[in-house]
């Protein structure tokens, strides 16, 4: 008779050789769903490596769309880039409209350099198999993002392989492909800017809606002269005071609208798109502190370039996609008018004479203004761009 003992090592035997049996079944497998498991993970790392450089790339191209001194929508992406402005890692300090020269190259072409630029930077492991950059609106058939708005964008497209290593056994290497869209838009709201507002009226005397840039005669002034009122005729003030939301006539109802002037940053208030601003006309009280707000730049860029809303008055009618379609008759009385839009000037003379004299500011409308201090979801381009933003 066998012992227990005997028996019990006879059946662990029999059970050794059956997980053995088992084992050399199984590792085939096993091997085959730790190769795809690793190749998974590569696979999605290659694929967000992919994203970063075409998120790079797209951003950079949308860039020098937005550093451009004189951009026009209406000629995009065709039109001609004259002014040397846009990003040069090798070159930041000179970055600015000044003895930068001209190109003769179109916005797409620049753009299109740039993004090449950013790839060819950030792929560091030649990742990249294929490349293929868009230059247009985002409500074209080639970009067609963002479509309920007339953006400028940059849409780039990246190729490149998942490099399988065990799944290549079983699997052939398959390609990726990535896509990421910059778009550069038009503010809805922006924090601060000089207290003046410039009517739809005087816009059509200043800006060329056909062609998206300020017409030859681009000058308006902003006057203390009370018998002159915002009418948009001839021999009167182009633009007028505003305290934005308030009846006051004092610079400190106003001075967390104004760049810098509010004490406390984290209260600074935006301008929305549609709210309603009270404009001054022929206030000349409203001139109290702006001197100071003016004279230490404040109140503008280091330029002299300010952002200032556009006002509709009685009698303007807009579009469905929010541009103007019908100019009003001009401001009579103070009083709340909408704000239509926001535009880019140039400050190029300003008067403070002592003695109960007219003082006024003189500015030039300007394209292609860029604030950094804004939020994108404005309908209509009157010459003031946001840093590019990812859409895609």
């Amino acid at each position: 008779m066998l012992k227990p003992q005997c028996i019990m090592n006879k059946h662990l035997q029999n059970q050794q050789g059956a997980i053995s049996i088992l084992f050399v079944i199984l590792l085939p497998i096993f091997i085959i769903i730790s190769a795809l498991v690793i190749d998974f993970g590569n696979t999605i790392l290659i694929q967000t490596q992919l994203k970063n450089i075409a998120d790079a790339a797209a951003i950079r191209g949308a860039d020098s769309i937005y550093r451009s001194c004189s951009f026009s929508p209406s000629q995009f992406p065709e039109g001609l880039y004259i002014d040397n402005t846009y990003f040069d890692a090798d070159d930041v300090e000179d970055d600015d409209c000044i003895n930068n020269g001209s190109v003769t190259k179109t916005y797409a072409e620049v753009a299109s350099e740039a993004a090449m630029d950013a790839i060819n930077l950030n792929d560091t492991n030649d990742m990249v198999k294929f490349s293929q950059i868009d230059v247009n609106f985002t409500d074209s058939e080639v970009i067609n993002t963002a479509t309920q708005y007339h953006y400028p964008a940059v849409k780039v497209s990246l190729t490149g392989s998942s490099y399988l290593f065990f799944g290549g056994f079983i699997l052939d290497n398959f390609d990726i492909t990535v896509e990421s869209v910059a778009v550069v838009g038009y503010p809805k709201k922006l924090e601060g800017g000089i207290p003046i507002a410039i009517s739809d009226c005087a816009l059509a005397a200043v800006w060329d809606f056909a062609t998206s840039k300020p017409t030859t005669s681009n000058t308006f002034t902003v006057s203390t002269k009370s018998s002159d009122p915002l009418l948009c005729g001839p021999n009167t003030a182009n633009a007028a005071w505003t305290n934005f939301d308030g009846l006051s006539s004092s610079m400190s109802a106003v001075k967390c609208f104004v760049p810098g002037a509010c004490s406390n940053p984290n209260e600074a208030q935006m301008l929305d798109l549609g709210d309603t601003i009270y404009i001054n006309n022929g206030e000349g009280s409203i001139y109290k502190d702006v001197d100071f707000c003016i004279l230490q730049g404040i109140c503008s860029d280091d330029d002299n370039t300010v952002i200032l809303p556009i006002i509709g008055t009685d009698g303007f009618t807009l579009n469905q996609d929010g541009t103007l379609s019908q100019y009003g008759s001009g401001v009579v009385n103070s009083g709340f008018h909408q704000i239509i839009g926001f535009g880019c000037a140039k400050l190029v003379r300003y008067e403070k004479p002592k003695g109960n004299l007219e003082q006024f500011i003189e500015a030039d409308f300007s394209s292609g203004c860029g604030s950094g201090k804004g939020t994108l979801g404005g309908s209509a381009y009157f010459g003031v761009l946001l840093p590019p933003k990812l859409a895609k």
